[in-house]
């Protein structure tokens, strides 16, 4: 494209045109070169093999526990990639296939003049928004807004956590780093611990309220500030630290809560805990939880 300008301009040198003229037809031309260029673009677009490259190079950095699959990948100008859908499957998570949509990706444009580029995206999650940039180093921002969840609290566990993650905002940097910093806040409102029929309970469910998490961290060390729900019918408050590691699931926990039971707590629910907590002084159920991210143990 310089060298078709550059003819250009070498051949309206030879005519008699004001300047003012000039300027006007290497404007018109460079705004045709410009939408040639992006409706060849459009139309010759190698998504098919692009879609081939993104599913490999994420079933690579995965080392063979997960993979991704793209539906309709394209081109939008101005430089955006999309995709109708976009699945990805990961092994020993609770939800072993998240399926986003409307997925849509674009460069940071003034982050490409330096060197860290990064990317923004945008996808529907959920049933909700979830929003974000990435950067070549691995920092990461990550905004979710109204995803609805339903998901086992382990691989084919018959028991469950439901809720609606009202928002959500994630800044951090991964793998992490000693001077990379890290905070993390999140609302989930009309959190329920569901399936309860199989361990014996006639209610189903335990209404646990609305929850807020929030925590901060430098390095590889992060430490939940808060910890609570309240207006369900077991109330929780606690903090505690976590040792990051990569892969994530093997990241140490180490975390202090105290469960209090409210009036509306399901009596056969209550003697249930009273099985496996011991109850103190005041009648809460003072909880501690240790172990890796991939299998915690309470005591």
């Amino acid at each position: 494209m310089k060298r078709m300008l550059r003819e250009l301009l070498r051949k309206l040198a030879g005519f008699p045109l004001s300047a003012k003229r000039k300027v006007k037809w290497i404007a018109l031309t460079t705004a045709l070169l410009l939408a040639g260029w992006g409706i060849g673009m459009l139309l010759f677009f190698p998504a098919s093999s692009l879609e081939n490259h993104l599913e490999n190079e994420v079933a690579t950095q995965l080392r063979g526990n997960g993979s991704l699959d793209l539906e309709d990948l394209s081109l939008r100008l101005p430089l955006r990639l999309a995709a109708r859908a976009a699945t990805l499957r990961v092994k020993r998570l609770p939800a072993t296939e998240i399926k986003a949509t409307d997925l849509e990706i674009s460069p940071l444009w003034l982050s490409l003049l330096g060197g860290n580029p990064g990317l923004a995206y945008d996808f529907k999650l959920f049933g909700g928004n979830t929003e974000g940039f990435l950067r070549r180093n691995g920092e990461i921002h990550l905004k979710l807004e109204n995803l609805q969840l339903a998901l086992p609290l382990r691989e084919k566990s018959p028991l469950g956590i439901a809720g609606t993650i009202e928002r959500g905002e994630l800044s951090a940097q991964w793998p992490p780093r000693a001077n990379s910093a890290s905070r993390l806040n999140l609302t989930i409102n009309d959190m329920r611990l569901t399936g309860l029929e199989a361990i014996g309970s006639t209610s189903g469910e335990l209404k646990l309220g609305s929850l807020v998490l929030q925590g901060a961290g430098m390095g590889n060390a992060f430490k939940i500030d808060r910890l609570e729900s309240r207006d369900g019918q077991l109330t929780a408050t606690g903090n505690g630290n976590l040792l990051l590691t990569n892969p994530i699931e093997h990241s140490r926990i180490n975390l202090a809560v105290t469960l209090k039971p409210t009036p509306e707590l399901d009596p056969q629910l209550l003697e249930l805990l009273g099985m496996f907590v011991k109850k103190d002084g005041a009648g809460n159920f003072p909880l501690h939880i240790s172990g890796t991210l991939s299998r915690p143990q309470a005591q």
